[in-house]
């Protein structure tokens, strides 16, 4: 390549070698094997699989680097001029929401409106009208058994007598991370998924519009941004939904609550006074003080939680057990 200049030669090296290798290493290989693929597997399969289980005695997968290390490293960027902090933010946000559970962030059980496979169409078009959302889960006897969804625009093209087009759902533990879950549907292209127990039963539903609300909405918490529609709040005064995590609780007012069988703050105080709080009541939990906002017979929707106590309130005495 004498008389070629350092720049006629990388055009050389891009307008020759690039096109050489993507036809050579990867438009070629895949010609030449993906007609033939399960054959292939078949043959390699055997071969690959004792090498396989050899290199993962010699090396041992490393565990993946948890929430806490990822946010040292990040800051170390931050502070040697990396990254700025705002990006640091939004990494930290993206984090919480991908290791938090996805029962902390789905629609209960008893707040599930759905269809049965067995209505008809008007009963399910009336549904979907009284309802107002444009996607619905559809069940086979009770809601233990969801067997698909439904869209509000496929019963346009629907008249009487037709079959319903029953679209699939995903499933997901009740403690399965939200980021993996979100992949998930993303991956599966399903727009709902079914949150079980530990039993296999319905214990709630999840769609993607939740899980990305829940990712925007860390991110924001981050940044100690307020959304349109809560009051004013400060960092010692907190108006959040029932379904709160006391994790995510204890981390903003780095404080311990007692240790009882459910992960949100009204399940916490349902649990410690025995029933269903009223709107208006108002507990203290060590130095934290709850007053319910809004209550239904079955659950705690909206809770104010905030440090201190402004009022006599209901005193709920700490527990020996361990703390949270």
């Amino acid at each position: 390549f004498r008389g070629f200049t350092p720049a006629a030669l990388a055009l050389l090296l891009l307008l020759v070698a690039m096109p050489l290798v993507l036809l050579t290493g990867y438009l070629l290989p895949r010609w030449l094997v993906q007609p033939r693929a399960e054959l292939l597997r078949r043959v390699v399969g055997p071969v690959l699989r004792p090498v396989a289980r050899l290199l993962r005695v010699i090396l041992p997968a490393r565990p993946a680097p948890g929430a806490g290390e990822l946010r040292a490293v990040w800051r170390e960027s931050a502070s040697a001029g990396l990254r700025s902090d705002d990006d640091l933010l939004k990494v930290a946000g993206v984090m919480t929401f991908a290791e938090r559970p996805v029962r902390e962030v789905m629609t209960p059980r008893t707040d599930v409106v759905a269809v049965a496979e067995s209505d008809t169409l008007e009963d399910i078009s009336a549904v979907f009208g009284q309802s107002g959302y444009s996607r619905m889960p559809v069940y086979r006897g009770n809601l233990d058994e969801i067997v698909g969804m439904l869209h509000a625009f496929d019963l346009f093209r629907l008249r009487p007598g037709d079959q319903l087009p029953i679209r699939p759902v995903a499933t997901a533990p009740a403690g399965r991370p939200c980021g993996e879950v979100l992949l998930d549907m993303q991956r599966e292209r399903r727009h709902l998924a079914v949150v079980l127990d530990e039993f296999g039963g319905t214990l709630g539903i999840v769609t993607l519009e939740d899980l990305l609300e829940a990712l925007v909405g860390e991110i924001f918490d981050e940044f100690g941004e307020e959304g349109a529609a809560g009051p004013p709040a400060g960092p010692e005064v907190l108006e959040t939904d029932g379904a709160t995590s006391l994790a995510e609780l204890s981390d903003r007012f780095e404080t311990r609550f007692p240790t009882v069988r459910t992960s949100t703050a009204g399940g916490l105080l349902t649990e410690l006074a025995g029933r269903i709080p009223q709107a208006g009541e108002r507990f203290l939990i060590g130095e934290i003080e709850f007053e319910v906002l809004q209550s239904t017979p079955t659950r705690v929707e909206r809770v104010l939680v905030r440090r201190g106590s402004l009022q006599p309130v209901v005193l709920v005495p700490s527990t020996a057990a361990e703390e949270v």
